[in-house]
Formats: C-alpha cells, sequence, structure tokens
C-alpha cells in the first residue's frame, strides 16, 4: 500500500460505532421464518460502503473516492471483531483503525458462496409491511437509474471482499419517526422513498468442523466453529458526528457514490430524511438509527 496517498482512515470511533458495538443493531429487527438463527458468524456494516455481488461467488465491499480522489475527509474508518462464548461477554479479537484494503473473509458455510436474504414474493414495495430483515431494503442504484451507471474500480477503494455468507437488511429506517425521499437533477420534486436500509448484516453458518478466515494485510485471523463460540465483525465507514434527520429534510451522503461512477449521470439524485416526530418528543429523542449514511448495491 503506498504511504504517499492520503489515510482514509481518522483515528476515533464514530457515533454510529458505539451503536453497534453496544449490540444496538446486533441482530435483525425481525427475522423472518426463513432466516436461520445462531449464525457462528455475525457482520455488521454501516455507512458509505458499496455492494457489488458477483453472482453468488463473492460481495465486494468498496468505498467510493472523494471528487479529486482521495478519501473522505468527514468519514471515519472501523473494523473489530470480537468473540463470544455462551453467555459472558464478547471479548475483542481483533481491532483496526488505519488505512486497509483488501480484505477476505471466508468460510467453510454449510451452503457455498454468497446469497441475499429475499423473503418477500412478487413486487418488493418500500411503502408495505415487509419483512424487516428483506435485503431489498437497501437501496439498489437500478431504483434511480436506467440503465444503470458503470461503476469504477479506479474510483473506489477496495476494502472487503466477503465469499461466504447470507446478506439481509440489519437496520432500517423508522417510517413513524423518519420520512425518507430523493430529488432528481437540479429539481426540487421528491419521491418518496418510504423505508430504506441503514445496515447490513451478513450471517455465515459454518459446516460442523469447519472455520472462517479474515485476511489481508498485517492479520492472518482464524475463526474455528465451537459449539458454544461466536463471532462478531463489525465494519464500519460512518461520520464521526452524523447529521440527524431535521424537520426541514437532511440530506444524505448519497451523492458521494456519484464519484465512484464514470461517466456521472447528467441527472444525479440526492437522499434527504426528514424528521416527521411530534416537537416535544424530537426534543427527548437526539438520537436515532435514522443516521443519513446508508449503503447502495451497484450491479447486482
Amino acid at each position: 500500500m503506498s504511504t504517499s496517498r492520503r489515510s482514509f482512515i481518522k483515528h476515533g470511533v464514530s457515533a454510529a460505532s458505539v451503536g453497534l458495538l453496544s449490540g444496538a443493531i446486533a441482530a435483525p429487527s425481525c427475522g423472518g421464518p426463513s432466516l436461520p438463527a445462531d449464525p457462528d458468524i455475525r457482520i455488521l456494516l454501516s455507512g458509505l460502503l458499496l455492494y457489488r455481488f458477483n453472482g453468488t461467488t463473492n460481495c465486494d465491499v468498496d468505498i467510493p473516492k472523494d471528487n479529486d480522489g482521495s478519501p473522505h475527509s468527514d468519514h471515519l474508518f472501523s473494523i473489530v471483531v470480537k468473540a463470544r462464548e455462551g453467555t459472558k461477554p464478547p471479548y475483542t479479537l481483533w481491532r483496526h483503525f488505519h488505512d486497509l484494503e483488501n480484505l477476505v473473509l471466508d468460510g467453510d458455510g454449510m451452503n457455498e458462496g454468497v446469497s441475499k436474504y429475499t423473503p418477500t414474493t412478487g413486487s418488493f414495495l418500500r411503502e408495505a409491511r415487509n419483512d424487516d430483515s428483506d435485503w431489498k431494503w437497501m437501496l439498489r442504484l437500478n431504483e434511480f437509474h436506467d440503465p444503470e451507471p458503470h461503476i469504477n474500480d479506479s474510483n473506489v477503494f477496495k476494502v472487503l471482499q466477503v465469499r461466504n455468507g447470507l446478506f439481509y437488511t440489519a437496520l432500517r429506517t423508522n417510517r413513524d419517526r423518519t420520512r425518507v425521499a430523493f430529488t432528481r437533477g437540479g429539481s426540487t420534486d421528491e419521491y418518496p422513498l418510504h423505508t430504506v436500509g441503514s445496515a447490513v448484516g451478513a450471517n455465515i453458518y459454518l459446516r460442523r468442523g469447519g472455520s472462517a478466515s479474515l485476511r489481508g494485510s498485517g492479520i492472518n485471523l482464524e475463526m474455528p466453529k465451537g459449539d458454544d463460540v461466536r463471532y462478531e465483525i463489525y465494519f464500519e465507514y460512518d461520520p464521526p458526528a452524523p447529521d440527524q434527520p431535521s424537520e426541514d429534510g437532511t440530506p444524505s451522503h448519497f451523492y458521494d457514490y456519484y464519484y465512484a461512477m464514470y461517466p456521472q449521470p447528467a441527472e444525479p439524485c440526492q437522499v434527504f430524511y426528514y424528521d416527521i416526530r411530534p416537537q416535544h418528543v424530537r426534543e427527548r429523542e437526539k438520537a436515532t438509527p435514522d443516521v443519513p449514511c446508508m449503503g447502495l448495491e451497484a450491479g447486482g
């Protein structure tokens, strides 16, 4: 890794980290009957992250570069791996807050490769009461542009490749407290998004006697299956103190994804979050899980 390239990591822990590490989104909010429980390894990802699936072979998790090709100065990177034995508190196996690229997470899963949890049959409507963990709550680039713009590999930091796991929505916006909408081009006309995924989960279910590994520069961590051992991986690229949804609308970081596209669409979109709670509730509840920095699936 070049030492001349400016770090895309700033030391510290983001506001979202507090929620992740405290277990605030350590499980899907409502697992459907076909989402297997009790994974051996649970990965939780949040922030400005691109998800690109190569069929069922793997999922690349990339970070878009800024418009000048540099890292985003207003985001913090962190990855923490923890182990949990029975009912004991989890303990840290590894953590990292610096430059990190080309990590590979693989495992001897009961099912080979990667897949998406999509239990909703028929058309998926964001205004409907679908399974909370359905992957389709996550924003997809083809929802905004048809044909879908091309992601230029030279405009992203290739941070993590997941080669085994079931992907799902770990956290989504609460429609009773937050309204989500987007605009197109220079227009002020808004189009409702209703509910969007704000954090991703990926579960790995190991075969008996199997193991998972996290490999990369400076890391070669083995996570063997155990009857009473579970692993948790927290992967974040969030602002340290994200703007919360406001009554007048808070712009998200969605626009930053366009710096990874070439050519860029003629009419880029922007996503806004609106706080629709009563004022007295808003004053009492300052923090919400509806942080305006969401993942985006591209090319999937």
